[in-house]
């Protein structure tokens, strides 16, 4: 961009102010893809201790180089015309410093993305050789709430990161950070998923990783299908699942078949959407997965409340949600709780329904209140959608307000 030309005696004189450490690395951060900084990722792009990256920061925002850029007092982004004067007066980093500083700066945002799925989920990150990098410094969450947060907040970098590792073809890395940040899509909602996720795709296959490339697949059918474009998310889930076969490998082909099933009930296909389910279900009851198992399990019985048959839902959903309780798996609880008590509303029935359907609305209430907890808001749309569904369908006895 051009600068302003009053804009360029005050850069100058910010410039002198700067010591010569806190010029190095201004040039050197510059030069980085990230929408916005923190002291962690600025500590982990230039490889520097944490309170040093700290200090950095606060002389460049007191010199008005960056400016605070959320609500946290913690994140900051350059101004433009600053950016643009720094990199005319300071040498910029070689190609080696660069790749060098990308690859901690995306280790780090893998380890502590992952991390961040655990502190959710209890999930352990996905084991090498999906993680073949060694991780980054991570940061440790307070609570559910502070994972989530890093999620959304962390999406833009995740895409100009992702960008970068494509352009200078480090390709396992380009992969890895795609894999960490979708991991968990439905809490988050990824903006920019489905473009990640075909730029991670074409990297797998690059490093010729069928492991990756199942990965990739199977995320980027999701990412397809919560954006809308249901038959490419059909296409790219086909394409996982015959992979899958041929490798012989059980896993990959249960994660297909799961989002094969997901992709054709979103679009009603509902008699298509069984046999997957079914098989993919009892893959995972042979394999002895009961993660894996539970997420089968709760597509399965939403399935089974699109197809009204809502006794059967109870009991398939019920048996999710145990094993997400068992798990300490809190998010996957909670959206097991919202479509759970969903499916008990509608197959109450006899001299219990009144209590039935009061369990049930207690049941969606729990997940809301997790929702408003975490700043889970496309969780809290879903659960309230269902608990308006249910009180126009069984009105007498459901109140549409959350308690």
């Amino acid at each position: 961009m051009s600068i302003p030309a009053d804009r360029r005696p005050y850069w100058r004189e910010a410039l002198d102010h700067l010591a010569a450490d806190t010029r190095h690395a201004t040039g050197r951060l510059v030069a980085l893809p990230l929408a916005d900084l923190d002291a962690d990722s600025v500590a982990a792009a230039l490889g520097l201790p944490l309170a040093e990256a700290q200090w950095h920061l606060q002389i460049l925002a007191e010199e008005g180089i960056l400016n605070l850029s959320d609500r946290s007092g913690s994140r900051f982004r350059f101004v433009d015309s600053a950016v643009a004067y720094i990199r005319e007066q300071v040498t910029s980093p070689g190609t080696a410093d660069l790749t060098g500083m990308l690859t901690r700066t995306a280790a780090w945002l893998v380890g502590t993305a992952d991390t961040a799925v655990h502190q959710l989920t209890s999930a352990p990150p996905p084991p090498p050789p999906s993680r073949t990098r060694p991780p980054g410094p991570s940061v440790e969450f307070a609570d559910d709430r502070a994972a989530l947060t890093f999620l959304i907040t962390q999406q833009d970098n995740a895409i100009r990161l992702t960008r970068a590792a494509h352009r200078l073809r480090l390709y396992s890395l380009t992969w890895q950070i795609v894999s960490a940040m979708g991991r968990l899509q439905d809490a988050h909602l990824w903006p920019d998923a489905v473009d990640a996720h075909r730029l991670g795709l074409q990297a797998a296959l690059q490093t010729r990783d069928p492991v990756a490339e199942g990965m990739m697949r199977v995320a980027g059918s999701h990412a397809l299908s919560l954006a809308g474009r249901h038959s490419q998310a059909v296409t790219w889930a086909r394409a996982a699942q015959n992979r899958a076969v041929e490798s012989d490998d059980f896993r990959a082909e249960g994660r297909a078949l799961v989002q094969l099933g997901i992709c054709q009930m979103r679009v009603g296909n509902t008699d298509l959407a069984e046999p997957y389910l079914t098989r993919a279900v009892a893959l995972w009851e042979r394999c002895d997965y009961p993660r894996a198992l539970a997420h089968a399990l709760i597509a399965q019985g939403q399935l089974a409340c699109d197809t009204g048959r809502h006794t059967a839902a109870v009991e398939i959903l019920t048996r999710a949600h145990d094993e997400f309780h068992t798990l300490g798996d809190r998010y996957d609880t909670a959206r097991a709780h919202g479509v759970l008590g969903y499916a008990r509303t509608r197959a109450a029935h006899g001299a219990t329904m009144a209590e039935e359907i009061r369990v049930g609305i207690d049941d969606m209430n729990r997940a809301l209140r997790y929702a408003d907890q975490t700043g889970a808001t496309h969780l809290h749309k879903q659960v309230s959608d269902l608990l308006s569904l249910s009180h126009a369908l069984r009105g007498d006895y459901v109140s549409g307000r959350p308690r």
